[in-house]
């Protein structure tokens, strides 16, 4: 029944009823509807809502540095931007590293929150850097190395022409810049999204059909920066975009004025636009106006800045510029809007498709007039200009000038565009960079957000460097002191002298790297990539060979008594355990040290007159100085003065001593034509000589085809052809019939038939051949083990030349690994590590930063007993007091003004291609290079080398000897001191022993 209301009485008496009407359940609807619309047009005006919420979500995805590794982390997996500054590798980096001894000291701690955001495949809400690259601090701290990517950029919203902002807008987001709406989220623009949703509706119906995107300037950054291969592929990626863009607008709180202004700030900064040859890839309006158009992108935005950019009404404010200022203007903008429009293909807009920009150009230039966003006058002077890619690789002039805008940034100390002589520490250091993070180009390693610390001591560097430099004119190497006796004589040019200097510091348990550089203008090494004969230096290995023997000879026989001495049996040839014997049974002092100070003091002649077969050949050797050839030298007289026949001799002993020393009867086997052992290595002996012909005829001939093998045999059986040996006939054969076999099989399947040619050296009557077969093949295996010795302390080659001319440098060497050597004899005879790189910082804040330090070093690898060490420092230190390196003597002063103690080693190398006749004698001789080397030690901490070098046929005009790199050494004492030798201070501020040369004094 209704509800009825009772009305008032009639004149009748009587009242009256009448039935309420019910409310219509559409009108409810209908309220609710109208309020829900209501409520949703005020919040995508307002986005009071989505503020409310996504503020209090951002603010929950926070990080904090900390000390200690963080095992909880998330990573990016993909998107270009995280790729590029190398967050993705982290972890595998974090795991390589922490195997090459690094550990994490300090990383970011996730919180819970943004961990799961991550976890679900979002993007980290915090800003991301518009430019990042590799930086490079040296001990001081001072930067020394820095690569920014993109090269430009702009560094505040601020900084941005009002009128590229406003073009930028209108193109791709006309709701970002507005101020009506403080709270509006950029991420969604809700006409441009219901745009692109009713023009998709259409594509579900027919094929092919294109549509308009709902991308705001939010999600195009997160888009290009962070989805994979920087494209939307699926609608989870898009939800990803829209969700990150969304949370990153509200990390500051609820408003995102300062958001929008960010957003369209990073879009021009991060604004991917292909890649150019001789750069690699644009990213950003300024890098893209440089690097595309070949325009200086700071002159660009002061002409767009010329006059009131943005207009309310359509008038010709341009037109009040001069003539080459409206020029300018229209040329930048036509440029900045081309580069707007050719981001969404520039592969194709700024390669093949030019004239499909140039239409779009002119199209967006009328719209834009129209809209009112720029004028008539801009307008027409933009479409009257014409633009044209720059070709080919980006100019040496314009990367010159990029430079040197990079590099102001680091002080007056480097000059732009140094040249690469200035780099090669850098060079160093970046190379073991990339070899500790498994890159396989510098190029990816100086995109990467990555700062690290290094050893070097920039300000030494630089110092050193520009003095090398100088050393190149006459008048600087006349002033310096190069000209004279075993230097330069006046004719010679020093500008084709190059200087390659290193300088090390032992401490804290590792050899520090201070400085690396050369003078020579081109990428390669002299320190580490060439090998040079560096003569004299190879007598100090030869040296250390033979104080080791005595060592080890000490300890097999100090225990022995005077009659056990006596009864020892002692091969003849072994002349170095004679004489050790004999010492014992002597000497009232049998300690090591004493032993060690009497082999120095053991007699060898200099006289070049006795023939050595050594090398699996007779050679005579001469002396430097032919006043030496008369005179008989102790070890440490020979050492000093660097004589050659002295070397020889002490080799040749070191040699017999190796053979014998683990009880080969040597002389017994030469002397008896009937002992066992003699054929086994005759056979020995043919297998490795006829492998070694058969390896050189295979790599003669396995590059000819079968018809042009045919020939040359056919040539070789005729009366007028070359007549070949047997095996090299076979070679020939073989790979005729089977042109892909290999060298392996080919010796395999030799080997019966190689020792079958060799079937008359076993005969009886042969002796002599046999016993200078047996001879050379025995010195081989000698050498073999005088090799590992060498490799032990540094040598860097894996092969060592089995002559006694090893012992004055035919084996040949490198200055870091003699460096390397003296660091050995610095350290008491302990092998350090090397080190170029202290600390790594990656993604400096950011929710990836993780700092690493290198660990405390192990114990070094102890290769020579102290005992030796302080006999070779000794020796070392005569060398420069009063032998080949004595012009350095008391050159180099501490911050106290006393000398510091200085030793070293001195080498000259005539490196030379000689030509021989059949019978062995000599045709022609070409220079190959010359060098001269000097490695050495300052005080008790400090060592390195300075070389000079000459390469190519040039060599020939030049004499000097290591008098030269001892002379530049001397010339460097003055940069060197300050830097090598602790700084004056009251006794109770005294340096503590462990601490680095880089707390004391820069070089002047």
């Amino acid at each position: 029944m209704s509800e009825t209301v009772r009305e008032p009485i009639d004149d009748a008496g009587a009242a009256t009823v009448k039935p309420r009407r019910p409310i219509r359940p559409w009108l409810v609807l209908l309220f609710i509807v109208a309020a829900l619309l209501g409520l949703v047009a005020w919040e995508m005006h307002s986005s009071t809502l989505q503020s409310l919420y996504l503020s209090r979500w951002a603010s929950r995805l926070h990080y904090a540095l900390q000390d200690g590794p963080s095992a909880d982390n998330r990573y990016p997996k993909v998107g270009p931007l995280d790729e590029r500054l190398g967050y993705t590798q982290l972890p595998f980096w974090l795991e390589r590293l922490n195997r090459r001894g690094y550990e994490v000291s300090a990383q970011a701690h996730q919180s819970v929150d943004l961990r799961n955001f991550l976890a679900q495949g979002f993007f980290a809400p915090q800003d991301d850097k518009n430019q990042a690259g590799l930086e490079l601090r040296d001990c001081r701290n001072e930067v020394f190395f820095k690569a920014k990517f993109p090269h430009h950029v702009y560094a505040a919203s601020a900084d941005v022409p009002i009128l590229v902002a406003h073009t930028l807008a209108f193109i791709e987001n006309k709701e970002l810049l507005s101020p009506t709406a403080p709270r509006s989220n950029p991420a969604l623009e809700w006409k441009r999204l219901g745009r692109a949703v009713m023009d998709r509706i259409p594509m579900l119906a027919e094929e092919g059909r294109s549509a308009s995107g709902g991308s705001t300037l939010a999600t195009q950054l997160e888009k290009f920066r962070h989805s994979p291969q920087g494209r939307t592929g699926s609608v989870q990626d898009k939800y990803r975009q829209m969700v990150s863009a969304s949370v990153r607008a509200y990390q500051d709180g609820e408003e995102t004025v300062g958001a929008r202004e960010r957003i369209l700030l990073d879009y021009l900064n991060g604004l991917p636009l292909g890649a150019r040859r001789g750069h690699g890839e644009v990213y950003g309006l300024m890098d893209g106006l440089r690097l595309w158009w070949g325009t200086d992108p700071d002159a660009a935005n002061a002409a767009l800045r010329a006059t009131p950019e943005v207009i309310t009404d359509v008038t010709d404010a341009t037109a009040t510029l001069a003539g080459p200022q409206r020029q300018a203007k229209a040329r930048a903008y036509r440029q900045v809007l081309g580069l707007l429009i050719a981001q969404r293909r520039p592969s194709f807009y700024l390669g093949p498709g030019q004239a499909r920009l140039a239409e779009l150009t002119d199209s967006y230039l009328r719209l834009l007039a129209e809209a009112g966003v720029i004028d008539l006058a801009l307008r027409d002077a933009a479409l009257k200009t014409v633009l044209t890619v720059q070709e080919g690789l980006v100019t040496e002039p314009l990367r010159a000038t990029f430079e040197a805008q990079e590099l102001s940034e680091l002080g007056e100390a480097r000059a732009p565009y140094d040249p690469p002589g200035d780099r090669k520490a850098v060079s160093a250091v970046r190379i073991e960079l990339a070899a500790l993070l498994a890159l396989p180009r510098l190029y990816d390693l100086d995109r990467l957000d990555l700062s690290a610390t290094s050893t070097l001591d920039s300000a030494l560097q630089t110092a050193v460097a520009k003095t090398l430099r100088q050393l190149r004119t006459p008048e600087a190497a006349r002033q310096a002191g190069l000209i004279g006796e075993h230097l330069l004589t006046s004719k010679d040019d020093p500008a084709q002298i190059y200087y390659s200097f290193t300088l090390f510091e032992s401490q804290g348990g590792v050899n520090r790297l201070r400085a690396q550089t050369d003078n020579l203008d081109q990428p390669f090494d002299i320190n580490t990539g060439a090998k040079l004969e560096l003569g004299s230096t190879a007598k100090l290995r030869t040296l250390i060979s033979y104080l080791d023997i005595v060592a080890d000879l000490h300890r097999q026989l100090v225990d022995l008594s005077a009659p056990e001495l006596a009864r020892k049996d002692v091969p003849a040839r072994d002349k170095l355990a004679q004489w050790a014997v004999q010492h014992l049974r002597t000497s009232k002092d049998k300690t090591l040290p004493v032993m060690l100070q009497a082999a120095m003091q053991r007699h060898y002649s200099a006289h070049p007159g006795e023939v050595f077969f050594t090398g699996g050949g007779i050679h005579t050797f001469a002396n430097f100085k032919p006043e030496d050839n008369a005179r008989s030298f102790t070890v440490a007289e020979a050492f000093k003065d660097s004589v050659n026949l002295v070397f020889i001799r002490l080799m040749r002993d070191v040699v017999n001593h190796t053979l014998v020393r683990d009880g080969q009867p040597v002389d017994r086997i030469l002397a008896d034509i009937k002992h066992p052992e003699r054929r086994a290595l005759l056979l020995r002996f043919a297998d490795e000589e006829s492998s070694r012909l058969l390896r050189g005829f295979y790599r003669r001939y396995h590059a000819q085809t079968p018809a042009q093998l045919d020939d040359l045999l056919v040539a070789s059986r005729s009366q007028s052809g070359p007549k070949l040996p047997a095996l090299e006939r076979w070679v020939m054969e073989q790979l005729r019939q089977t042109p892909s076999v290999s060298m392996a099989r080919l010796i395999q399947d030799s080997h019966d038939d190689r020792l079958a040619d060799y079937d008359w050296l076993l005969r009886l009557r042969n002796r002599n051949a046999q016993n200078t077969r047996i001879a050379a093949l025995l010195e081989r295996e000698a050498f073999v083990e005088i090799h590992r010795a060498w490799k032990r302390v540094g040598y860097p080659f894996d092969r060592l030349v089995p002559s006694y001319a090893s012992a004055i440098g035919s084996a040949g060497d490198r200055p870091a690994a003699l460096a390397e050597l003296m660091g050995i004899i610095v350290n008491d005879g302990l092998r350090l590590p090397a080190v170029n790189l202290e600390e790594m910082r990656f993604a400096a804040d950011t929710p990836y930063e993780t700092v690493l330090h290198r660990q405390p070093p192990r114990a070094g690898e102890r290769v020579l007993a102290p005992e030796v060490v302080a006999v070779l420092r000794q020796a070392l230190g005569q060398v420069v007091a009063q032998g080949t390196a004595r012009r350095l003597n008391g050159a180099l002063k501490g911050n106290d003004g006393k000398p510091l103690a200085v030793g070293g080693k001195t080498g000259t190398g005539d490196n030379r291609l000689n030509s021989y006749n059949p019978r062995g004698g000599l045709i022609g001789s070409r220079a190959i290079n010359r060098t001269a080397t000097f490695v050495f030690f300052i005080g008790p901490r400090h060592f390195g080398t300075l070389t000079a070098y000459v390469p190519g046929e040039q060599a020939d005009r030049y004499s000097f000897t290591s008098a030269l790199p001892v002379q530049i050494v001397k010339q460097l004492a003055p940069l060197l001191g300050p830097v090598v030798s602790p700084p004056v201070r009251s006794t109770d501020e005294s340096r503590a022993p462990g601490s680095s040369s880089c707390a004391g004094l820069a070089p002047a």
